[in-house]
């Protein structure tokens, strides 16, 4: 027969690998973009001149394809990857 305190210290042994949740409203998903890079899409293709920036939010990064960006995320940022000759290849926010 198992003394007291054996079980217990069983007991904390099989429960010590449990994990112990909340449940609660599912968590929220990405925040919606803000941006309005979706108003945008029909100047993929054009020449980044064609993008009037005062049709834009305050934060605009402009980069080419192959440039390294800072991982920094701004949801209301909108982001216009171009390519080599300059025309617009995609429109996001972040």
């Amino acid at each position: 027969m198992m003394k007291p305190i054996g079980a217990v210290l069983a007991a904390l042994v099989l429960l010590g690998g449990c994990e112990i949740s909340i449940v609660g409203p599912p968590p929220a998903g990405p925040p919606p973009a803000s941006c309005g890079a979706e108003n945008l899409q029909g100047l993929i293709g054009h020449p980044v001149k064609d993008l009037k920036l005062h049709d834009t939010p305050e934060r605009v990064r402009i980069y080419e394809t192959s440039q390294p960006l800072t991982l920094d995320y701004f949801p209301d940022r909108l982001n216009v990857e171009i390519d080599s000759a300059g025309r617009i290849m995609r429109l996001h926010c972040g």
